[in-house]
């Protein structure tokens, strides 16, 4: 009885032993291996967008940040311009180094200036206003920038087959705003929109 009593306690001592020794390495190799293939994956991705600027500037780039942002990395450069000004420089490039790009878009303020831009567009429609313009021109794109992406719900392109139909209205000049058959010609503010509609854009 006394032996299985002590085999037992010697089994449990060897479980709690080898428990800990697996803890000890899962540690060790969480701090260390893990953290140095990170390290490499880092600094592999990191090299890809250097030597891209390298090229890009055809002079020395310096990292002066890294940080790890939603799977990402986050990169400071700092390089030199033709007549030797130091630009600084913040890139994004995917983990693997496949991927970068020079800006980042916030996904629920994007969401949020869309859908206010979708509301605005959708009221001047309702309050059937009409823009009129022609897309290629400057103009009418500085006008329909100031309006939101949602334009096309009351943007009446002058060009093609509505050419006639522009001329029809009196349409003489490009941008033109039409409300209440009263013509604003020429790039107008937003706020013009909204206190002739009582459309919001925010």
């Amino acid at each position: 009885m006394v032996d299985k009593a002590a085999a037992k306690d010697n089994r449990l001592l060897y479980g709690l032993i080898a428990v800990l020794v697996l803890a000890l390495l899962f540690i060790v190799y969480n701090s260390y291996i893990a953290t140095g293939q990170k390290t490499a994956k880092q600094e592999a991705a990191v090299d890809k967008v250097k030597k891209i600027y390298e090229t890009i500037t055809e002079g020395p780039v310096e990292v002066l940040n890294v940080k790890e942002e939603s799977g990402m990395y986050r990169v400071i450069l700092a390089t030199r311009d033709a007549s030797g000004s130091r630009q600084v420089q913040e890139i994004l490039v995917s983990s693997d180094g496949a991927l970068f790009t020079d800006r980042a878009v916030n996904t629920q303020a994007f969401l949020e200036r869309i859908t206010k831009e979708k509301s605005f567009a959708e009221c001047l429609a309702g309050k059937q206003l009409l823009v009129f313009g022609q897309i290629n021109e400057v103009n009418t794109q500085a006008q329909l920038q100031v309006l939101g992406s949602f334009y096309r719900k009351f943007y009446v392109d002058c060009t093609g087959a509505n050419l006639q139909l522009c001329q029809q209205v009196g349409i003489t000049q490009v941008p033109t705003t039409v409300y209440n058959n009263t013509p604003y010609i020429g790039v107008q503010a937003l706020q013009l929109y909204e206190q002739l509609t009582g459309c919001a854009m925010d």
